[in-house]
């Protein structure tokens, strides 16, 4: 699903991807209402969405959205290639951040990436991205994990099972397992051992 304000922009991403895959591609969505609307009705795999979505905002949309559905993969647009906002899309969710003039095989590429639960950035962010993360300092969360999430994280690595952790936080596993799937999409990590990284890092 493609959702943009503008019509072009909608239509020359979905025309880019539809030549790369066999994929029913709803490019009719111009506002974040819209977007939460029909993904509770078509359940998609992959959505590209402006980081500045109206009604409600690209931030309260990725939210919203990922409320409802934890394992959806995001990949967010900008008219603006900066840094900051590659940071921000990934730190609250986004698997991968494409300025809208990059090339189609950016777009694919970042599609591929995201069904394979990896994160993507363009060659020409990469550089800068990188360097934003390492001059934040260790007492600062860059994966955007909330207390909760890392409450979760260290649960988890201790070897307690969903319905121990849900016990131990007085919550439902369903909603652990919920925080579960943002961390590993937040972080870009696959596994206990890839997480457990993070923290020695911390």
């Amino acid at each position: 699903m493609v959702a943009d304000g503008h019509a072009m922009v909608r239509e020359g991403i979905a025309a880019s991807l539809r030549e790369e895959f066999d994929a029913d591609i709803d490019s009719d969505v111009s506002d974040g209402y819209t977007l939460l609307k029909r993904c509770r009705h078509k359940s998609p795999d992959v959505v590209i969405m402006d980081l500045h979505l109206t009604r409600p905002s690209g931030a309260e949309t990725m939210k919203k959205l990922l409320d409802m559905m934890p394992t959806i993969k995001i990949i967010v647009v900008s008219a603006e290639a900066e840094t900051s906002d590659a940071v921000f899309a990934l730190s609250h969710g986004a698997l991968a951040f494409i300025p809208k003039q990059a090339r189609a095989d950016d777009f694919a590429n970042a599609v591929r990436a995201a069904i394979g639960g990896y994160a993507y950035l363009p060659t020409a962010l990469l550089g800068g991205f990188v360097k934003s993360r390492s001059n934040l300092p260790p007492a600062e969360n860059d994966f955007g994990l909330s207390h909760r999430e890392i409450e979760i994280l260290k649960a988890t690595l201790d070897g307690m099972s969903i319905k121990d952790v849900a016990a131990k936080l007085d919550i439902s596993p369903r909603t652990v397992e919920t925080h579960r799937n943002r961390i590993y999409r937040k972080t870009s990590c696959r596994n206990p051992d890839e997480l457990a990284q993070i923290l020695d890092n911390d």
